[in-house]
């Protein structure tokens, strides 16, 4: 939901979803959205290759162009790894890339 209205997205036009709070931005191919939900919620309604790297952000591993030990680069967006994320991410992604 936004503005009161529901608004179909598809998976796989999610490029990554940011925390801001009890709300989230799901940033996607042609649009942000901003609708209250908390990213521990949605992450447990999303399909595995959504991965969360930060407390406050979940990307699609779908659309990584590159990455690094501290930042994942999905089209023009640089998404940071945390810590607490970074062993299983780095993982992750050397196994499925």
């Amino acid at each position: 939901r936004y503005n009161r209205i529901n608004h179909p997205v598809s998976l796989s036009n999610i490029i990554y979803i940011e925390s801001l709070s009890d709300y989230i931005k799901v940033v996607t191919d042609d649009k942000e959205i901003i609708t209250k939900e908390r990213i521990s919620k949605i992450i447990e309604r999303l399909p595995t290759y959504f991965k969360r790297t930060h407390r406050s952000f979940i990307v699609n591993s779908q659309k990584i162009s590159s990455y690094n030990r501290e930042f994942i680069t999905l089209e023009d967006y640089q998404i940071p790894i945390s810590r607490t994320y970074k062993k299983d991410i780095i993982k992750y992604l050397e196994v499925n890339r």
